[in-house]
C-alpha cells in the first residue's frame, strides 16, 4: 500500500504497533531483572515495595516512549 507524505495509513499503523510490541520486551526484561535482584537477596522477606519500578526501569520506559514518538513521526513524514 502506498502512503502519501504527511499521512499515516493503516499499513504504517500496523508496522508501528508491531515495532512497539517488539521494543517493549527489553523494558519488561529490565523490570523483571530489577525485581529479581531485590527478591533473591539472602534473608529477604517479600513486600509489595519489591515490585516498585526502579530508576533504571523508569529510564528505559522514557527511552521507549521517545523511540515510539520518533518512529511515529518518521513514518508520518515519509511517503512510501
Amino acid at each position: 500500500m502506498k502512503s502519501n507524505k504527511w499521512q499515516f495509513n493503516i499499513a504504517d499503523y500496523q508496522a508501528w504497533v508491531k515495532n512497539a510490541l517488539w521494543f517493549t520486551a527489553p523494558v519488561i526484561l529490565i523490570y523483571l531483572v530489577s525485581v529479581m535482584s531485590v527478591v533473591t537477596e539472602p534473608g529477604h522477606t517479600m513486600k509489595l515495595a519489591d515490585f516498585a519500578v526502579s530508576e533504571m526501569t523508569k529510564t528505559a520506559i522514557v527511552v521507549w516512549i521517545l523511540n515510539r514518538a520518533i518512529d511515529f513521526f518518521r513514518r508520518y513524514q515519509s511517503g512510501k
